[in-house]
C-alpha cells in the first residue's frame, strides 16, 4: 500500500512540475516575443476609419522598357480621404497615364523580383503624391499583374 501512495505522489508532483514549467516557459516567450501586434502600436498615428477605393476598370497593357514583353494589370488603390479618392476618379487618365509611365520605367530584370508588386506600388504611390498631391493612400492591390 505505502509503494502504490508513493508511485501516486512522484506522479502527481511530475505532473505539477510539468504544468509549472510549461507556464513558466509560455510566460519566458511572451515576455521576449514583446507586446502584442493586436495592441495599439506608436507607429501609425492615425486612425482610418473608412476606407475608399479607386480602381480602373480595364487592364491596362504596355510594352517593358527595353524588351519585347508586355505587362498587363488591373489595380485597386485603397484611401483613407473621400475627396482624394474623388480626384482620383475625376483625373483617372491621368492616373492610366502615371501607371503606365510606372510600368514601362521598369526593366525586365525587375519585373523578376519576388517583390515586384510591392515595389511597382511604392513607386505608383510615390508617383501619385508628386503629380496629383495624393497623401491618403493606404495600399496599392493588384486584381491582375502579368508579364508576357
Amino acid at each position: 500500500m505505502k509503494k502504490n501512495a508513493v508511485v501516486i505522489l512522484l506522479i502527481v508532483l511530475l505532473a505539477l512540475c510539468i504544468l509549472i514549467g510549461g507556464a513558466v516557459l509560455v510566460i519566458l516567450m511572451d515576455i521576449k516575443n514583446g507586446p502584442d501586434d493586436n495592441q495599439d502600436s506608436k507607429k501609425d498615428d492615425k486612425v482610418v476609419e473608412e476606407v475608399y477605393k479607386f480602381s480602373i476598370d480595364e487592364r491596362t497593357i504596355t510594352n517593358i522598357k527595353n524588351s519585347k514583353k508586355v505587362v498587363m494589370c488591373r489595380l485597386v488603390i485603397e484611401l483613407s480621404d473621400e475627396k482624394e479618392s474623388k480626384l482620383l476618379q475625376e483625373n483617372t487618365y491621368k492616373v492610366t497615364d502615371l501607371l503606365i509611365e510606372v510600368l514601362r520605367s521598369t526593366s525586365e530584370i525587375e519585373y523578376r523580383d519576388d517583390d515586384i508588386q510591392n515595389k511597382i506600388g511604392s513607386k505608383i504611390e510615390k508617383s501619385l503624391q508628386d503629380e496629383l498631391g495624393v497623401e491618403s493612400i493606404l495600399r496599392v492591390y493588384f486584381n491582375e499583374f502579368l508579364t508576357q
